[in-house]
């Protein structure tokens, strides 16, 4: 059983379902609730089998590059595939689902990945959503036991956290019935992902996407034990171009700015913002501002956003390498690096930490 809120602007705020018709938290008296499935019961219910000809409600928005919201508007063209059909043929090709999957997130839906897979999931129809407003690891462990969730967005941090509970935990529950793990949004350290692979078995995916492209590659974890770091091979009708400061293409293994195409989706130009946006587009491709390369087989490697990237005494630094290090270290939840002013290198390296609960910062 679902409960929605009636009010436009809200958004539930206790989604874990349990499967047997309840709810974890029941709706607070005088909040206007309404009942899904009393609605589709009753004798005037309206129901659509077929989606609308033309789906044009997508304006989504991003802030992932500079931090201020921006629309995505992208020119109506109709010969391009509807949005339904979009996220239909990704439940597919992408997530493999299956009538009766159930997939669970634990992630803000207005953050694009989350937000598309679980779009793909009512695209696909008869599948169960699982939506757990904050992560916690040895919850997630029963959830799957639980609920026999078969499939799950879960991202660096997240597998980082379950990779540091005890093996008395990690034992514990049976997990057997997840059988496929998308991971993207950051960098996934590769011994990260080869300890969930011996944890979990070949069930992880990495894709690398954005707002404004959707997801661009993705890798299996049989590549990716054999292309550590790599954040796969671009899907079916994407391409990807590296290129230099001055637009050239880079030869193999030569560190770029990351070009992206996919097909499937028309042009856009982001609203709510000044300035140019020529230098984002080179041709049908467009650049995010992340550095990469691509090997002689094809594979992407995403070094970091050039923005981030700092140059000390000349050598160029990226702090998604370093925090990949940092962050398996047992004292750390989380850190970020970055670049300050420095007289005699022009930059040096700053960490910022959380320190795990129970540790202490220390010199």
């Amino acid at each position: 059983m679902i409960y929605t809120i009636k009010t436009p602007k809200s958004i539930l705020e206790r989604y874990h379902l349990t499967g047997n018709s309840e709810l974890a938290t029941e709706p607070k008296t005088g909040e206007q609730y309404q009942c899904l499935d009393t609605l589709l019961a009753a004798p005037n219910a309206k129901r659509h089998n077929e989606p609308p000809k033309r789906f044009k409600g997508m304006f989504p928005y991003t802030s992932g590059s500079t931090g201020k919201p921006k629309g995505i508007k992208r020119d109506e063209d109709l010969t391009r595939p509807d949005p339904y059909l979009i996220f239909k043929g990704l439940s597919e090709a992408l997530m493999q689902l299956s009538i009766g999957d159930r997939f669970f997130v634990s992630a803000p839906l207005y953050h694009s990945a989350p937000h598309a897979l679980t779009l793909c999931c009512l695209a696909a129809g008869n599948i169960d959503v699982y939506i757990e407003p904050q992560f916690d690891p040895e919850r997630f462990l029963q959830d799957i036991e639980r609920f026999k969730l078969t499939h799950a967005y879960i991202v660096p941090t997240m597998m980082v956290r379950l990779l540091k509970l005890p093996e008395s935990i990690r034992s514990k529950y049976d997990t057997s019935s997840l059988r496929f793990a998308l991971s993207t949004g950051s960098a996934l350290p590769s011994d990260v992902k080869e300890a969930m692979i011996n944890w979990f078995g070949p069930i992880f995916y990495e894709s690398y996407g954005a707002s404004e492209l959707g997801f661009m590659t993705l890798i299996s974890s049989q590549e990716a034990l054999e292309k550590p770091n790599s954040v796969g091979k671009p899907i079916p009708g994407a391409a990807i171009k590296i290129l230099s400061d001055d637009k050239e293409e880079c030869e193999v293994g030569d560190v770029g700015v990351i070009y992206a195409h996919l097909s499937m989706f028309a042009p856009f130009k982001y609203t709510n913002t000044t300035g140019t946006q020529s230098d984002l587009h080179v041709g049908e491709f467009t650049t995010l501002g992340d550095m990469g390369y691509v090997d002689e087989d094809g594979y992407l490697y995403i070094c970091d956003r050039k923005k981030d990237m700092i140059i000390s005494g000349g050598a160029n630094i990226f702090p998604a390498e370093i925090e990949s290090v940092i962050i398996e270290m047992p004292e750390v939840a989380d850190c970020a690096v970055f670049g300050v002013p420095d007289a005699e290198y022009g930059e040096k390296v700053v960490v910022a930490v959380q320190c795990s609960p129970g540790q202490c910062a220390v010199d």
